[in-house]
């Protein structure tokens, strides 16, 4: 099967996915925020939109920022393949810091630009050490408009959407959530990933950012299916 075939095919089951809001989500500028418990299956759905992306639209990892990589890259992230990593407090500072004036600079000095992604997981720890949090709270302000001019698609990751939570960003709660898509994943046992979760902030036809919007997970949407799709072992999407 062709590299082509086998991306018109994932295309098409993107979009015949209850009403397609996997797909308008892959093909969204605005931010994604996966939220959600321990074991709620964040870092899976998140590397899946990485990998989705990348397949689709040839739009490669730049930078990972996470203070697990190390462990994360041999599981959760084990099929990406960032450019740069940032991992200690002093990196993830400076690379918050690097990722504004790289936006500036796309946007201002870069008319063809090439559009790239950039990753952030644990979040919720960013506001509460002395080295992050200032950039943090800077980095999710800028995150509004920046990305999106700067052709660069954001995935970040938190337990939850409150002000601490994403990195103490103060006076932007009305902007996050009508300029950017949260993706809340569910756990009973908080072991087990629910296929159910909630979506806020994706735009219905009238351009109305829908509000707590109920979907589910399809199960071969994980990390190993997509890279197995595109390694001679296509996805069975009616399995």
């Amino acid at each position: 099967m062709t590299d082509q075939r086998l991306i018109s095919d994932l295309i098409e089951a993107l979009k015949n996915h209850e009403d397609g809001w996997l797909w308008k989500i892959i093909d969204n500028q605005k931010p994604v925020w996966v939220l959600g418990e321990a074991g709620s299956g964040k870092s899976t759905l998140a590397a899946s939109i990485v990998m989705l992306r990348e397949n689709l639209f040839d739009m490669p990892l730049y930078q990972l920022i996470d203070a697990h990589s190390g462990e994360n890259l041999r599981n959760a992230w084990r099929y990406l393949s960032p450019q740069l990593i940032a991992q200690t407090e002093e990196e993830i500072g400076l690379a918050f810091d690097d990722a504004r004036s790289r936006w500036l600079d796309r946007i201002n000095n870069q008319p063809d630009k090439r559009p790239q992604q950039l990753l952030v997981d644990e979040f919720t720890n960013y506001s509460e050490s002395d080295i992050t949090k200032e950039p943090a709270k800077k980095f999710v302000k800028a995150s509004l408009s920046d990305p999106r001019k700067a052709e660069e698609r954001l995935v970040c990751i938190a337990h939850f959407f409150t002000n601490t939570a994403v990195g103490g960003s103060d006076g932007t709660a009305k902007g996050r959530a009508r300029g950017t898509i949260q993706i809340d994943r569910k756990t009973a046992d908080g072991k087990t990933p629910l296929k159910v979760a909630t979506i806020n902030g994706l735009n219905n036809s009238d351009g109305d950012a829908e509000v707590d919007k109920k979907v589910t997970i399809p199960a071969w949407l994980t990390p190993e299916s997509i890279h197995k799709h595109f390694n001679g072992q296509p996805i069975d999407f009616d399995a």
